[in-house]
């Protein structure tokens, strides 16, 4: 009986485990000083990838490299629901709201009474109303308060027909968050006709706003939240649940893909060709005028985020279409995030430490740096869980240029 095969598997078994021990003996010869260093490195990498991650360092790079993860995605995602009406430099600097602070609220009414002709079903105003006087309350300026008086009018009157969110700011209070008086307080509308949420971003604009609890126990919707909420409440609660240790995470449509027209191309229409041009349910009224001058400058509210800088109606858009098309990702818990790391970097200080051909430890270290951005990948198609990648991958690559032989 011959007992080729079974004595070819034991010789290619007997070599791997000789090979196997050579590599345990290789490592061991490197000392302890070597791995008292290796493990020095990946705490100092873990502590520091904690400081990137909370004072938002690479801001930039990191949305650039969840935007391009996104452009994997099996799913193309553009907007569905919402519409902007938006006030731009012709408007802001050569229309007749003359570069005004605050913007001048008798003109958003108008806007507001131009939309109702439209029916939509919600309209949303994504301007800031604060009192100009915070310690004295929800007082209006003297010189403002008949054009504030034809907002809160208007907003009453189309409510009866649509409903419509106004914003609200908060502030922090030490541990606490506190409410910044708005001149539109202490105005009774009608109930279930207008919602209220703040306007406050996150400091990772991948996190999408949800509710947040003011000193008192009151909690608040955001902007974005108290608009699904009215268009779709299972939304809201679907994403609260993926809170996990923090706010989900969303992905980001291009400012270029909502569809919009000019705050005077809406007051210039007559009902049905406004009906005709919105076609859908969400309307969100906001400013894109540059801060300096006409086409100087950045836009007033810019902020940077996935989809490069946007102004901040471009943002709440984005928030309302992820809610409302499912698309929030649970964060990965800390802990596994560092653990992750952590493994990461071990292999890599196992592979630099073989004695392989530079050019094999150059592709396994790439290889390995290539994982969390595949995982990631995976992990938001396949289970909704969002996995920032960006900071291992930039880990494991430094470990590589610091502790390699």
């Amino acid at each position: 009986m011959s007992h080729g095969p079974n004595k070819s598997a034991s010789t290619t078994f007997q070599k791997v485990n000789a090979r196997l021990r050579s590599y345990a003996s290789h490592l061991k010869r490197k000392g302890k000083w070597h791995w008292i260093w290796v493990i020095a490195l990946i705490a100092l990498g873990t502590a520091g990838e904690h400081l990137l991650d909370r004072y938002m360092v690479w801001e930039r790079a990191r949305y650039a490299a969840s935007h391009y993860v996104q452009l994997l995605d099996v799913r193309p995602i553009r907007p569905r629901r919402t519409f902007l009406v938006l006030i731009g430099d012709d408007e802001y600097w050569n229309g007749e709201l003359a570069r005004r602070v605050p913007i001048k609220r008798d003109y958003l009414a108008k806007l507001v009474t131009a939309l109702d002709k439209g029916e939509p079903e919600i309209i949303v105003l994504d301007f800031a109303f604060r009192s100009p006087t915070p310690q004295s309350g929800s007082q209006e300026s003297t010189a403002y308060a008949n054009e504030t008086s034809c907002l809160l009018d208007a907003i009453r009157d189309v409510s009866s027909q649509r409903r419509i969110v106004i914003p609200t700011t908060f502030r922090a209070d030490g541990p606490s968050n506190v409410r910044e008086p708005s001149v539109l307080d202490g105005h009774n509308f009608p109930r279930g006709r207008v919602a209220e949420g703040y306007i406050n971003l996150s400091d990772d604009m991948r996190e999408i706003p949800l509710t947040i609890s003011l000193k008192g126990g009151e909690v608040v919707d955001s902007l974005a939240t108290a608009t699904t909420r009215l268009a779709d409440e299972k939304a809201v609660l679907e994403a609260e649940a993926k809170r996990g240790e923090g706010l989900p995470y969303g992905s980001f449509i291009d400012p270029v893909q909502f569809p919009s027209l000019k705050s005077t191309e809406v007051l210039s229409m007559d009902a049905e060709a406004l009906k005709s041009k919105i076609g859908c349910d969400i309307v969100i009224v906001g400013g894109t005028w540059h801060r300096d001058a006409y086409g100087r400058g950045p836009q007033a509210d810019a902020i940077p985020s996935p989809a490069g800088d946007i102004a901040g109606v471009f943002a709440q858009a984005n928030f309302i279409e992820a809610l409302l098309d499912s698309r929030t990702y649970k964060p990965l818990g800390h802990a596994q995030k560092i653990m992750f790391g952590v493994v990461l970097s071990l292999l890599v200080a196992i592979t630099t430490s073989l004695p392989w051909a530079l050019l094999v430890r150059i592709v396994i270290v790439i290889m390995l740096a290539v994982v969390p951005i595949v995982i990631s990948y995976l992990f938001r198609q396949n289970l909704g869980i969002f996995f920032d990648f960006f900071l291992p991958v930039v880990m494991i690559l430094a470990h590589w240029v610091i502790a390699r032989d």
